[in-house]
């Protein structure tokens, strides 16, 4: 399992991505992984990798984990999690 580290979230509606972006803690990450966001001690919600990509910013590089969303309400939820400043893990489907 690897593990990513968040600084801060966006949406990129022009192609219906959320994006954390950050910073790769442990391991390798790559399209197709699986984002896990814990909501409790007990529940994770869990959404594929639609892009890993580079995000430059004045004096600041990072990686961006790009997830799809289908819609607004998805879009809501995805930003009511509030995820920023946090390690989340991320893993191979076959290892969810």
């Amino acid at each position: 399992m690897s593990r990513f580290y968040v600084v801060d979230t966006f949406a990129l509606k022009s192609r219906q991505l959320f994006v954390l972006f950050g910073s790769i803690e442990e391991g390798g990450i790559l399209k197709g992984m699986l984002v896990h966001i814990p909501l409790n001690s007990a529940t994770t919600m869990t959404a594929p990798i639609d892009a890993v990509e580079a995000l430059d910013r004045p004096n600041e590089s990072f990686t961006a984990l790009c997830v799809k969303y289908e819609d607004d309400i998805e879009l809501a939820i995805w930003q009511t999690l509030n995820i920023c400043n946090e390690v989340i893990e991320v893993s191979e489907p076959q290892d969810a």
